[in-house]
């Protein structure tokens, strides 16, 4: 018992500042609210790739993207919607492919 609650304390603890840049979308874009779009850019960049399977990641990057008018959003968001695909995600699916 005095185990389990040193684990869920140290678990409340944990601050979610220190989980990696690609689990919290917000914390990637924050260079980009300091005026720094490149950094926040390579930020979400090198999420997808080091994620390739996380469509929260591609989902932001796409968006990112698509906000500056960079041509490259297209891909990435047909990227997101194979994933969402493989994944059953039908509704957000549906979603990408009326985006595209």
């Amino acid at each position: 018992m005095k185990l389990w609650s040193i684990v869920v304390t140290a678990g409340c603890l944990f601050p979610i500042s220190v989980l990696p840049a690609w689990q919290n979308p917000a914390q990637m874009r924050q260079p980009e609210s300091a005026g720094d779009a490149n950094e926040a850019r390579g930020m979400l960049a090198s999420a997808v790739q080091k994620n390739p399977g996380s469509a929260a990641a591609l989902r932001s990057y796409a968006e990112f993207l698509e906000q500056y008018g960079q041509p490259e959003a297209r891909a990435v968001y047909a990227q997101l919607l194979a994933q969402l695909r493989r994944a059953g995600g039908a509704a957000e699916a549906a979603e990408i492919a009326h985006r595209l």
